[in-house]
């Protein structure tokens, strides 16, 4: 049986003759050869396509891009929250003004010589900041020294009536007392 087992075989590969495949004919090795050049280009491509990939001025470009993309966006929204915030704050701050512009107006109508008082004495506040030339200390130093003492003087004085005159009123109030509804000069309005 091992001679009959011998026989079969091919002499070249080992392989039983009955296991051997059918031999091709010629369209067949044809198109097994395209098929095989098709598979050798494809695979030439995705080697070409990984070299690519892995060349380091690939992978740079990737990662700048990537970055600069990042970058891009976070410069776009920190501009987007930047211009928020400041036209909140712009809004609020306008706000504010118009609502101090309406108090002082309010007040200066309320009470024109208190406002003028206030001013006055912000304009001297003002004008003591500011240093005085040699030449003018010189002509105007007694002067001066005299106008200072007499505005010192009646600006105190001008305090103290006032403070006075808010305490009354604050004691009268608070005391729940009457206040009549006279003038400044003390007649009862017509």
């Amino acid at each position: 049986m091992s001679d009959k087992l011998n026989e079969n075989m091919n002499q070249q590969t080992g392989v039983p003759a009955t296991m051997r495949a059918p031999i091709p004919n010629r369209e067949e090795i044809k198109r097994l050869e395209a098929e095989i050049r098709l598979t050798r280009r494809e695979v030439d491509q995705r080697l070409e396509e990984l070299n690519r990939r892995m060349n380091p001025a690939y992978i740079k470009d990737r990662v700048i891009a990537k970055a600069s993309n990042r970058i891009h966006g976070m410069k776009e929204n920190f501009s987007k929250s930047a211009s928020e915030t400041y036209n909140r704050y712009q809004d609020l701050a306008t706000e504010k003004y118009h609502k101090g512009k309406e108090v002082v107006v309010e007040g200066y109508d309320q009470n024109p010589l208190l406002a003028c008082g206030l001013a006055f004495g912000a304009g001297l506040v003002f004008g003591a900041m500011f240093p005085v030339a040699k030449r003018e200390q010189e002509l105007l130093r007694e002067s001066a020294t005299r106008l200072r003492d007499s505005l010192d003087d009646q600006t105190a004085h001008f305090v103290n009536q006032t403070t006075d005159a808010v305490e009354d009123v604050t004691e009268k109030v608070k005391g729940h007392e009457n206040i009549p509804d006279k003038g400044i000069d003390g007649q009862l309005p017509h």
